[in-house]
Parts: structure tokens; sequence; C-alpha cells
């Protein structure tokens, strides 16, 4: 019989686990929008991950880095349209750390 704190630690730990994959995927359907109109001729996966530093937030989108060599631009500059069109979806308003 599973003792009653590991049966709880493994609900919660997968209840967690699926918040988590959700966000990551709404997170992935907002940037893949945002990206799509700022470079609507690139087919570039989205990225999204947990950060890997607390001060850049709970996650990352690290697609603009990968985008910028492919479309042979300056990382920022891609990354600054790509953050332009998440601002206009109000749904993300407010949740881009610059």
């Amino acid at each position: 019989m599973i003792s009653p704190v590991i049966y709880e630690e493994r609900v919660v730990s997968s209840t967690v686990q699926q918040v988590d994959h959700s966000v990551i995927e709404a997170l992935n359907q907002f940037f893949q929008r945002a990206i799509a109109k700022a470079f609507p001729e690139q087919t570039e996966s989205v990225d999204i991950t947990p950060s890997t530093q607390e001060s850049f937030g709970h996650y990352q989108c690290n697609s603009a880095m990968k985008m910028a060599k492919v479309c042979k631009e300056n990382p920022r500059a891609v990354a600054q349209k790509i953050v332009s069109m998440c601002q206009e979806d109000p749904a993300l308003a407010g949740f881009i750390k610059r």
C-alpha cells in the first residue's frame, strides 16, 4: 500500500506537470500567432521552456535566436518584432518581460 504522503506527492507532482504543460501549450499558441504576424515567411517552430533563471520569469521563448540566424537579422531586432506582436494580443499584454 502507498502511504498517503507519497500518494499526495505524486498527485501534486502530476497536477503541476499537467498545469505546466497546459501553460506551455497556451504560450506556444500565443507566440506562434505573434511570430506568424511578425515574420509570415518563416516556419520555425516556437520554443517555449521553463526559465533557466528566476530573473527571466517563469517561462521563456527562445525562438528569436533561432529565427535571427535564419533571417540573418539582429536577434534583439527579431525579439522586438515578436514582442510588439505579442503586445497586440490582450491575453499577453503586460506579461512580456524585456
